[in-house]
């Protein structure tokens, strides 16, 4: 009986550690299959040009007609953003209740890995690095990764103060905990260095909070990306997904 009750107990370790090991390795998400024209209109507009969705990989004979001009937009790491698009379709199909999972916070976990996989092969200067680290944030809380998702949205802010999605939606996380005084203090950080955000005025507002008496730090935000740049940026923010609960400035 001691033999035989050593080895279930060892069995049962070994299990333990290999459910441990499947739960520490990366999900990476495959690409999502059959997008429809209306998912595609829910992308930025570069999406379309990346790999996958109509044409080959950048650099090769199948790649984008535009292709060339978001690589000088973005850099090479244009090359990658088929993950950040695949990732964003699947992140609205999650939203809208239409994954084809049965494990949402899995689900969730893949397209965190996918937003990863272009932060590892992207440039430190990458002009849609805030973006990114916000939809991180976005699919971690989803995937139930509180920490992931604190470290995210205070990495976002960090490279962009202004970036004001990084500040409403952690907000909007600590108020459904009841954390109102956080979120306040939070809510007023943004609007310092943005402070005509629509969506951090009246969150404030709601708060019992006055815009109008947050000093503004504007001078000492992070400097501006050239102008195609900040065009390019500026369209994935606005269009990356019908779903977001942000709003607009």
């Amino acid at each position: 009986m001691n033999t035989s009750s050593t080895h279930l107990r060892r069995l049962s370790v070994m299990a333990l550690a290999a459910a441990a090991l499947l739960l520490a390795l990366p999900a990476r998400a495959i690409k999502p299959q059959d997008v429809t024209e209306g998912e595609i209109a829910l992308l930025p507009e570069y999406c379309i040009d990346t790999e996958g969705f109509i044409y080959g990989s950048v650099g090769n004979p199948g790649q984008s007609p535009r292709a060339p001009m978001w690589v000088e937009r973005m850099g090479l790491t244009f090359k990658g953003m088929h993950h950040y698009c695949w990732g964003l379709v699947n992140l609205n199909r999650l939203l809208a209740g239409r994954a084809n999972t049965s494990d949402k916070r899995y689900f969730a976990k893949q397209i965190v890995d996918e937003y990863h996989y272009v932060l590892r092969v992207s440039t430190p200067d990458f002009i849609l690095l805030p973006e990114i680290w916000t939809r991180i944030g976005e699919a971690s809380l989803l995937a139930d990764d509180v920490g992931g998702a604190l470290d995210a949205y205070a990495k976002a802010r960090k490279i962009k103060p202004d970036y004001w999605p990084a500040y409403s939606q952690w907000a909007e996380f600590l108020l459904r905990y009841g954390k109102k005084d956080e979120a306040k203090a939070l809510l007023r950080s943004g609007l310092q260095f943005s402070p005509d955000s629509k969506v951090l005025i009246d969150m404030y507002r709601k708060l019992g909070g006055d815009p109008s008496t947050v000093p503004s730090l504007l001078a000492v935000q992070s400097p501006a990306a050239p102008a195609g740049e900040s065009n390019s940026a500026a369209a994935a923010s606005t269009a990356a997904s019908g779903a977001n609960s942000s709003g607009s400035r």
